[in-house]
Order: C-alpha cells, then sequence, then structure tokens
C-alpha cells in the first residue's frame, strides 16, 4: 500500500504563474533539453539545464523545501535532490501506470536510485484544465489538479502512480525525484 502525503497550497500563485511564464518564454531550440524520448521534447524543463536566474533559484528553494518534509515524514536521515523537472501537459498527454525506480515487473528501471518523489500543480482546475489528474493505484486515490498543491510519496512498486488523459487546457507541475545517494545529486 502506498504511502504519501499531501500539502494544499504548498507553493502560492505568484511563484506558481512565474515558473509557468519562464517555462512559456524558454527557448528549448537555443538552449536545449535533451530528452531522449521525443514525447517529453519542449514539455519538460530540466533544473540542470537552466541557466542561473531568479526562477533556477525558485526551483532549488522549492526541491530543498520537499526534501526536508520527505525526511520527515519517512524518517530518513541522508535524502538528496536527484531531479527536478517542469513539466507542460497539453490535451491528449497522459501517463500510465508507473514507479519511479523499477518497472511494473520489479526490475530496476532506469533510475534505480531513487527512493522519494513528489508533484507539485502549478495550473489548476480553476484555470479550465480538465482531466490531468494525478492518481495512486494502490489504493486508488485520485488527486485532481489544484494549484500549489503537493503530494510526497515513495519511488517503489508501493507507489504505483499515474496521471489521467488531459482533455481540456495546459496543465503544468513540477515533477521533483530524491536519491539517499549522494552521487547521484545533481544540485
Amino acid at each position: 500500500m502506498c504511502k504519501f502525503f499531501f500539502i494544499s497550497d504548498f507553493i502560492n500563485k505568484e511563484i506558481s504563474q512565474n515558473l509557468i511564464n519562464y517555462f512559456k518564454s524558454y527557448d528549448f531550440k537555443i538552449l536545449g533539453n535533451d530528452s531522449s524520448n521525443s514525447y517529453w521534447n519542449s514539455h519538460v524543463l530540466r533544473y540542470e539545464n537552466m541557466p542561473i536566474c531568479q526562477e533556477k533559484n525558485i526551483l532549488k528553494n522549492i526541491h530543498n523545501n520537499v526534501c526536508n518534509h520527505l525526511k520527515n515524514f519517512f524518517e530518513l536521515d541522508i535524502l538528496y535532490p536527484e531531479s527536478t523537472h517542469i513539466v507542460r501537459w497539453e490535451p491528449g498527454r497522459e501517463l500510465n501506470d508507473h514507479a519511479d525506480n523499477a518497472w511494473l515487473d520489479g526490475t530496476p528501471n532506469y533510475s534505480p536510485n531513487r527512493i522519494c518523489s513528489a508533484v507539485i500543480n502549478l495550473s489548476g482546475q480553476d484555470e479550465g484544465i480538465v482531466g490531468g489528474n494525478f492518481y495512486f493505484r494502490n489504493p486508488y486515490i485520485k488527486l485532481p489538479p489544484i494549484r500549489g498543491n503537493l503530494v510526497g510519496f515513495s519511488s517503489g512498486l508501493d507507489c504505483v502512480h499515474g496521471v489521467t488523459k488531459v482533455e481540456k487546457g495546459q496543465r503544468y507541475t513540477i515533477a521533483m525525484w530524491f536519491t539517499s545517494t549522494s552521487r547521484k545529486e545533481y544540485m
């Protein structure tokens, strides 16, 4: 059974809008994205690819704050930021059942070092988004996109999760992953 926590209004509307505006102004052709999966090209802005700027500092502060919440919730002594993305979900986009550190058959995936994950909604239903619900499979819990809300959870098979198809509007999120391995830390 998935162990997770939820915090409403984790970030305010001003910060959310600032990060969305930055994403919209980001020139993926010039500054790059390096996504190996074409499905995500120009839909994912990686912290690592951002030039030094106010928005990068905002993301770093958010990631560190989330890291502290995860450490407390899971009673961990050590936890490092592994990756942070701003993600744009356009109509038709979805993400089927998955875990963040293993394939559904139990074999390690491309990021087996991840132990905790988190998602923050930067946009929400009040902006006309239909669909795009984050969900956990066991137990089945559906969390609608509400601006500023945070969900933190285990990266393993105990927390299989996904995102239902966005039917209308553009859903923006911050996706974050954490590790106990310092050599995987990126910040």
